[in-house]
């Protein structure tokens, strides 16, 4: 009897081996592979929250100057100012209380600011990650509210801007379309 159990016990025959191991290789490649995935998927979802957020950040910057200060239409007279093809304003233009010039700009694909009119220094506020690829600005009412003869509406800033992310997202740049409206808080008669 102790011979004949020997002989029942046999090991893995090679064409049992190859089948575990064709299963094995399988299952490691379909893993693999979804973990190569979900790392593309979270690389662009965080790459799309940073453009959004340096984005957000962008416009806050302007739209805490437009609502704290007032429009600057004696800087409007000039039709060099105006965008050709879209008939939208390429600066923004405005004082504050004390009548200093604040001013922001569209240049080499960056939002500058300027805070004096005098100075010939301009400051980049987008962050270098981003490109700004077009800025649209609009102020309504077109005429000075300002003056007794000037229409009675609160001034309003309508901002359009397409930015891009400059981190390349898996040979794709991510592309983000922002337009808000501000309105400024200082009003005077």
């Amino acid at each position: 009897m102790l011979g004949q159990e020997k002989k029942n016990q046999q090991g893995f025959t090679l064409l049992e081996m190859l089948v575990v191991s064709a299963i094995f290789v399988m299952t490691i490649t379909s893993m693999v592979g979804i973990f190569v995935n979900t790392n593309r998927a979270q690389k662009r979802l965080a790459n799309s929250e940073k453009l959004q957020a340096d984005t957000r950040y962008v416009v806050e910057v302007m739209a805490r100057e437009i609502r704290n200060n007032r429009v600057n239409y004696t800087f409007y007279d000039n039709d060099e100012l105006l965008n050709q093809e879209t008939n939208a304003l390429a600066v923004i233009a405005l004082a504050d209380s004390d009548g200093n010039d604040i001013q922001f700009r569209l240049q080499n694909s960056k939002i500058q600011i300027r805070r004096s009119a005098s100075s010939s220094e301009w400051f980049d506020i987008t962050p270098d990650d981003i490109a700004v690829m077009q800025m649209k600005i609009y102020i309504s009412p077109s005429t000075d509210p300002y003056l007794l003869d000037g229409p009675d509406q609160q001034p309003m800033v309508y901002l359009g801007m397409t930015t891009q992310s400059l981190t390349p997202d898996l040979d794709q740049y991510k592309l983000i379309r922002y337009q808000t409206a501000i309105s400024s808080r200082y009003y005077a008669r």
